[in-house]
């Protein structure tokens, strides 16, 4: 997600619009073109965007190995997709049906749609979850680094709209900073997409999808280590012998709509 608070607003219908709040359009927009190089250069050496991002593409590939198939396969939300560079490394997935973006940055969904053209599964793009049909439901949501530039007094709004789009038995899918973490608080203030965001807690995060009406199944801290040294083995068993603890610089959560 790009740089900005969100608000809800729910003049269109019940949480069903979501707005940048004091940051019009065109500057919002205008991380879209550069968003790897720009997000690049405010990391420290060893760090890449891209890393980042095939880190969560690949959790999610993993989920989708383990919990759907090509026969019982999932509509797949991205709720702040960006440029769509996770839905692309969705888009030839067996276990993928069809792929879904929302993103409040006009020109971010314009990069992504033009590059949908070659995806081979059905896809949508739009700015708001009302720009779909309100009977539209997922069998996969994701939130990914999404909540922390939303307006603290919003995020229940917004926890409980997502909630709500995702099908019995679907899954919703987080990943977050974690505030207690020196390099995420230290990477967050020197990155210009994240300038005055507040970020979210853990413990936060399970209350807002709990109320609204989603089952926590599991959450981790990771990172404590770069992606790139989590290659070699020992750096992958320290991230993992840590994963209950509070160190990591992000956290990831799995809840479900079980009711």
């Amino acid at each position: 997600m790009s740089a900005g608070f969100i608000t809800v607003d729910v003049a269109s219908g019940p949480g069903d619009r979501v707005q940048i709040k004091d940051m019009k359009p065109t500057a919002f927009d205008r991380f879209a073109k550069n968003y790897e190089r720009i997000h690049g250069e405010s990391m420290p050496p060893l760090l890449e965007s891209r890393q980042f991002m095939e880190q969560k593409l690949g959790w999610v590939l993993e989920f989708l190995e383990t919990h759907f198939t090509a026969e019982a396969s999932a509509d797949v939300l991205d709720f702040g997709c960006g440029v769509g560079r996770v839905l692309a490394g969705l888009s030839d997935h067996p276990s993928v049906r069809s792929l879904t973006g929302i993103d409040e940055s006009a020109e971010s969904i314009k990069i992504a749609e033009a590059q949908a053209k070659s995806f081979s599964k059905p896809s949508g793009f739009g700015r708001a979850v009302a720009d779909f049909s309100i009977d539209r439901r997922y069998e996969l949501i994701l939130a990914f680094n999404v909540f922390h530039h939303v307006a603290p007094d919003q995020r229940a709004t917004l926890a409980a709209l997502l909630a709500s789009r995702l099908k019995l038995g679907g899954y919703f899918l987080l990943w977050e900073h974690n505030p207690w973490s020196p390099a995420a608080r230290y990477l967050v203030k020197s990155c210009p997409f994240d300038k005055g965001v507040t970020l979210l807690k853990r413990a936060e995060a399970e209350g807002l999808l709990a109320d609204g009406g989603l089952k926590h199944i599991s959450s981790e801290f990771v990172n404590v280590t770069p992606p790139l040294l989590q290659k070699f083995p020992p750096f992958r068993w320290l991230d993992s012998a840590t994963s209950a603890w509070p160190l990591g610089a992000q956290f990831r959560m799995v809840f479900q709509n079980a009711d």
